[in-house]
């Protein structure tokens, strides 16, 4: 459209063209909701902290808005939780429930649940969200209390990869690696389930990984998928070779990523005890 413009000396309008108006569309609209809603749960992360339990991890959202999440914070003075999980689908959906599963295990919100207790903890869990009650939403979680005194590390897991402990590498000494994970199922397909916990110490200068399996969904080539092995052995030579941190780690996986496949997160979380 054109709009005419009269001034004093101009006996004629002059054609001007009219302020373009950019109006949103649902694809943009959606867009735009997504990415706030991914802010919004990445605000939730902890910051990575110093310690004799620190920190540092990487988040990386996928194209979709996933439901991966982590956390972790001190108990008391003595008992420091850590914990990660990943919420079945990729939509705002999965989202929000991600977003009430942490909020519950920041502020310790399961009634009757002894925090304390990694095992109890996905008991209540899993009888706080019963999948027919939230849209057929299921999460895989590993949870873990460490006690400073002691040393020892109390965990479970609900269907979720392994944590990974790297020991050694000091000095001559090759690090190890041992995969913590108890056989607990899926968080929310079926009440009334149990959930063991294993107890471990943590040597000094050991570093546990966690992480979600987006983390080694790498197509190598035409048909080669990376498996948990394959991320394991990637691992062993990262910290070997002395870049175990996690940007290291991550930067390691991107020389050897051709194509993402799929559309899950991916999370790194290293929690190292000294």
């Amino acid at each position: 459209m054109l709009s005419p413009i009269l001034s004093s000396g101009s006996p004629t309008p002059v054609p001007v063209a009219a302020p373009q108006v950019s109006i949103p569309t649902p694809a943009s609209a959606l867009r735009s909701e997504l990415a706030q809603a991914a802010r919004y749960v990445q605000a939730l992360l902890p910051e990575p902290q110093s310690g004799i339990v620190e920190t540092d991890w990487v988040f990386l959202p996928s194209a979709e808005l996933g439901g991966d999440a982590f956390g972790y914070h001190w108990l008391d003075d003595e008992h420091f939780a850590l914990y990660l999980f990943d919420v079945s689908g990729h939509s705002i959906g999965a989202a929000l429930h991600s977003v009430s599963v942490l909020n519950v295990l920041r502020t310790q919100g399961l009634r009757g649940a002894n925090f304390y207790a990694p095992g109890e903890v996905l008991s209540a869990l899993n009888e706080a969200f019963p999948m027919q009650c939230y849209d057929n939403l299921f999460f895989t979680i590993w949870y873990g209390v460490y006690n400073a005194r002691t040393r020892r590390l109390t965990y479970a897991t609900g269907g979720h990869p392994p944590a990974l402990l790297v020991t050694g590498g000091e000095g001559e000494r090759l690090p190890q690696v041992e995969r913590l994970r108890t056989r607990g199922p899926m968080i929310g397909g079926m009440r009334g389930m149990t959930f063991p916990s294993v107890t471990r110490t943590m040597p000094l200068g050991s570093s546990l990984y966690l992480f979600s399996d987006g983390i080694y969904e790498v197509r190598q080539g035409a048909r080669t998928m990376m498996v948990l092995d394959d991320f394991e052995k990637l691992l062993l030579e990262q910290v070997a070779g002395g870049a175990g941190d996690v940007a290291g780690l991550m930067a390691r996986m991107n020389t050897l990523r051709k194509c993402r496949t799929g559309l899950d997160d991916t999370v790194l979380l290293r929690v190292t005890f000294h």
